[in-house]
């Protein structure tokens, strides 16, 4: 497995490319190109991250990293230009909220789920991995974790205090 964030800092410094190249006619740059995804929910939401970035923008598919003996996994790392990191959690399928939390239904049946806590975690244990490592030379940047719910329809004004609409 090659080191994603040799692979981010090579990608974050050649953010203008060139205009006659191929990669040109995309929108953000996807690593791995081709990524392996654990759901069609995960693909779906990264298809569409990488055609509605701006230019010169990376996405980082299926990151993991260890951190304090912590296994962690973000589905989804958006570096964009000018606005800094965001980690991005995508939970498919049926997923509600209760006065208990977050459910998401599954073939064994419902089950309980915190797919913010899972998203704040990664954004912490990648902003502690990058602070720590000598090859991130872009400086400090803004972190943001969001998540997406893509088969799952949330009113206008839905929120929770660890939950704001502009993080669903």
């Amino acid at each position: 497995r090659r080191d994603w964030l040799a692979l981010a800092v090579g990608a974050a410094l050649a953010i203008a490319p060139d205009p006659r190249s191929e990669r040109a006619s995309m929108t953000a740059l996807l690593v791995p190109q081709h990524p392996r995804f654990t759901t069609d929910s995960e693909r779906d939401v990264c298809q569409r991250l990488v055609r509605g970035l701006p230019d010169g923008s990376v996405v980082l598919a299926n990151v993991r990293v260890t951190v304090d003996a912590d296994d962690l996994e973000a589905d989804l790392v958006a570096m964009v230009p000018d606005s800094g990191v965001v980690v991005v959690e995508v939970k498919g399928g049926n997923v509600w909220h209760t006065e208990d939390g977050w459910r998401q239904a599954t073939r064994e049946g419902d089950k309980p789920i915190d797919p913010f806590d899972q998203a704040m975690r990664v954004k912490r244990g990648l902003i502690k991995y990058v602070a720590h490592d000598p090859r991130w030379s872009q400086g400090r940047v803004r972190w943001s974790h969001h998540v997406v719910f893509p088969g799952t329809d949330l009113s206008p004004d839905f929120a929770t205090p660890q939950a704001p609409r502009w993080q669903v």
